[in-house]
Parts: structure tokens; C-alpha cells; sequence
């Protein structure tokens, strides 16, 4: 599945409710999971961002509602990234045009990201 990276802020809902936000920590990975994804790791950060996740959903479609959904609850602000793995760029930089221009990935595709 393709993974993605969740930058999270906490809004000033968010910072004055802090004390429900392992309650609701815990309900956004159920949300995630619903949506076929899978939390790799969550970590509480310091400096710009509050929270960092990384997981992988089946789409970026479930991608996109899960961050408009957990946004629209008002406690974070989210900045999301699809990410490629290792393997994923080393395919790239070696794949044949025909498969980078089409979005495919021919048959020596080690990776589970593109359409395949």
C-alpha cells in the first residue's frame, strides 16, 4: 500500500482539550484503520509540529478524507505527504519511461506503490 506522512499542529481547541488528546489519538487510528489504513508509528514532537504519523492507506483517496475529517474536528491542522519508500525510488530512477509516463509499473516492480 502507498504510505503517507501526517504532519500534525495542534489548534487552540486542540492545546486547551489536551488532556482528551490520547482519547482522541487512540479514536484517529480507529478512524484510519476503517479507511484500510495502517499506522506504522505515531510520535509526539517538539519544534513546528505536535504530532508526526507515518501509515499506509489503500489510496490516496482514503488519504485525503482522513486528513479533511480529523481537520474538520478542529483540534490539528494537518500537512500530509505520500512517501515512497527506498525500493520504491530505486525502481523509479531505473524504470522505463513507457511505466513512469502511464503510472504502471511493469513486472520487475519490487514495491508496493503505483497502480499494480
Amino acid at each position: 500500500m502507498p504510505h503517507y506522512i501526517m504532519l500534525m499542529k495542534l489548534t487552540t481547541q486542540g492545546a486547551k482539550n489536551l488532556g482528551e488528546a490520547p482519547q482522541r489519538i487512540e479514536a484517529a487510528k480507529k478512524a484510519w484503520e476503517e479507511l484500510g489504513g495502517t499506522v506504522k508509528s505515531f510520535h509526539i514532537t517538539m519544534g513546528e509540529y505536535d504530532y508526526v504519523a507515518v501509515g499506509e492507506a489503500p489510496n490516496d483517496w482514503a488519504a485525503v478524507a482522513f486528513a479533511a475529517k480529523l481537520s474538520a474536528a478542529g483540534d490539528v491542522t494537518t500537512t500530509s505527504m505520500k512517501a515512497f519508500t527506498e525500493d520504491d525510488w530505486k525502481w523509479a530512477l531505473n524504470a522505463p519511461a513507457e511505466d513512469i509516463r502511464d503510472g504502471s509499473v511493469g513486472s520487475d516492480y519490487p514495491g508496493p506503490v503505483g497502480r499494480h
